[in-house]
């Protein structure tokens, strides 16, 4: 590891910037990101502000992912004395939070694309702003010098800082995905159709932002939500109305399908998307009016409910201690509210 200690002044104003970060994510902008690196001179840091989901982990290194300028450049060096912040005169003598304001209204869509709760992020850059209030700013990449695995570099070289937790990505037909860690819900969101926006936004955004499934929380919101998107997503996306169809194509699905593989990374990553299947079939099994089966379908439907039942009900399915569709009652998440105005609907409520 070798590294390059800044002026004490230089080091002090340039950990304003990453305060002024940290008081952006305390107004909800979570997804705000930093990307740091020396010079190649050796003489100055660098730090270029960047949605979250812009980094991706190569190897053992922090890198950044080309965007084709869906958000405003903004890279700060702390040359020039170390506070002449994106080349900005009027914020050298700036506070973090009018810096925060600054940043807020000059970088309109790097923030709006930053937007969202991210508890691990905010509290790793929490953890990273104590160790570079000491001085040891963060730097991520410097020329011939790899940091040590799950560790960054500083500019104090006896102080590592951990890597930041940096969301799961991947390439699939040209198209990169995500993750996007939890909670999903706005405070004034209707949980029957939050995943509207959320499904609506990754099919047109550049980076498909797909909603981890949420088991840091036990909240009937978020987990209804959650499982009404699928809802949601079955029948706007894939185009069902009628469980039996669904079911039929699930068993022969296209491999090579962008839409079906984007149901089975978002809903299916941890094998949850079973207690969906289970309630889709007794509900398709209730539905006598719409669905009209003979008896030996009807039984092996039925067989396989009880399966389901004795693996897992089980204490030891940790899973299924999180609110799901088919455990805890006939509906207990009330699915399918999300389509009442619709004559023909997957659910039936």
């Amino acid at each position: 590891m070798a590294t390059h200690q800044l002026q004490q002044s230089v080091a002090r104003r340039s950990t304003r910037l990453l305060a002024a970060v940290h008081e952006l994510h305390k107004q909800g902008l979570q997804n705000l990101a930093i990307y740091t690196s020396i010079a190649p001179s050796g003489l100055h840091w660098r730090c270029q502000l960047i949605p979250l989901h812009h980094l991706t982990i190569e190897g053992d290194c922090v890198e950044v992912i080309a965007d084709n300028g869906s958000y405003e450049p903004a890279h700060h060096s702390s040359g020039d004395g170390g506070n002449l912040y994106f080349g900005w005169e009027d914020a050298r003598s700036d506070t973090a939070r009018e810096l925060a304001n600054k940043i807020r209204d000059r970088f309109p869509r790097l923030t709006a694309s930053s937007e969202g709760r991210n508890y691990h992020h905010a509290g790793w850059f929490s953890e990273m702003l104590g160790i570079a209030e000491t001085g040891a700013l963060p730097v991520m990449r410097q020329e011939h010098y790899p940091s040590t695995p799950g560790q960054i570099d500083s500019t104090d070289n006896h102080i590592q800082i951990p890597a930041p937790p940096v969301p799961q990505s991947w390439e699939f037909q040209g198209k990169r995905f995500a993750y996007q860690p939890g909670p999903h819900l706005k405070p004034d969101d209707d949980w029957h159709t939050a995943y509207q926006r959320i499904i609506d936004n990754w099919r047109s955004s550049e980076i498909a932002l797909l909603p981890a499934y949420p088991v840091d929380t036990c909240s009937l919101y978020e987990h209804g939500a959650y499982w009404e998107g699928a809802i949601y997503y079955i029948q706007t996306t894939l185009g069902f109305t009628r469980i039996d169809d669904f079911l039929a194509e699930l068993e022969r699905r296209d491999s090579n399908s962008e839409r079906w593989a984007t149901l089975r990374w978002t809903w299916d990553n941890q094998g949850q998307f079973i207690y969906l299947k289970a309630f889709l079939v007794r509900h398709m099994l209730q539905d006598s009016e719409k669905y009209s089966i003979d008896q030996k379908t009807r039984g092996k439907w039925a067989e396989w409910l009880k399966g389901i039942e004795a693996i897992h009900a089980a204490p030891s399915t940790a899973v299924h201690r999180l609110p799901n569709p088919y455990f805890g009652g006939s509906n207990p998440l009330h699915l399918g509210l999300a389509f009442t105005h619709h004559h023909d609907t997957l659910v039936r409520s």
